[in-house]
């Protein structure tokens, strides 16, 4: 989508929306919302113009006032009242002729599609998958109701002993991937995590132990750990 964007630094946040909605035209079901903010602030969306404030979001200082190449805000609410919850991604899509972003893309995806992909992670039809954020906190499991409401580094009720270690270790590390040992009452867990591709979120699945102990449930861990999101 950037690159066919780019093309033109007199583009419009509409014509960025309407240039993005006809190439992803057929895939709607990919995602909920597109919006482009110029750097004054105004905003078109795939359904329009948005009067929303922008200069006080998330995004905005990453992009306009940090020079980041994409931001990522956890789930909120797009519609106020609503029971929809949205992630956005956002990245620079134009620029000016000294380099300066003027205007941002993002695209907001339904909470729902990303519990799906975690659900989906298994090994040898093992394992509960989750998507943890830059600050150590739940944003994609298949319990969703600790979803947003539980943090590694603080895990409250959600007792799986050593888990804020675990956490705290991740936010040191800057690439790769491992296992780590939790428990839940007497039983270990392994949690094997992997950090995504250019930013500070962490995916992994955690089996009980046990259940790891056939040959043919390593040999498929191996493949998982080595091909995480490559």
């Amino acid at each position: 989508l950037m690159a066919n964007i780019c093309g033109s630094q007199h583009y419009s946040p509409q014509q960025c929306v309407e240039t993005c909605v006809k190439m992803l035209a057929g895939k709607e079901n990919t995602y909920f919302r597109i919006r482009c903010t110029a750097q004054d602030g105004s905003t078109y969306t795939s359904e329009g113009p948005d009067n929303s404030p922008m200069k006080d979001r998330k995004f905005y200082k990453d992009i306009f006032h940090d020079n980041m190449a994409f931001s990522i805000e956890s789930p909120f609410y797009p519609i106020p009242g609503d029971t929809l919850r949205c992630y956005s991604v956002s990245v620079p899509i134009l620029t000016d002729n000294k380099s300066q972003c003027t205007a941002a893309l993002t695209m907001l995806f339904d909470i729902n599609l990303v519990n799906k992909y975690a659900e989906s992670m298994k090994i040898n039809g093992l394992g509960l998958g989750t998507l943890v954020n830059d600050e150590m906190t739940i944003v994609a499991y298949p319990d969703h109701d600790k979803i947003m409401k539980i943090n590694f580094l603080t895990p409250g009720k959600f007792v799986f002993k050593g888990l804020d270690n675990m956490g705290r270790m991740l936010q040191t590390i800057k690439v790769g991937q491992g296992a780590y040992t939790v428990y839940a009452g007497s039983t270990p867990l392994l949690i094997y995590y992997s950090k995504l591709p250019k930013i500070n979120w962490q995916v992994g699945i955690v089996i009980p132990e046990p259940a790891l102990y056939a040959p043919e449930t390593k040999l498929k861990i191996l493949f998982v750990i080595t091909g995480f999101l490559t």
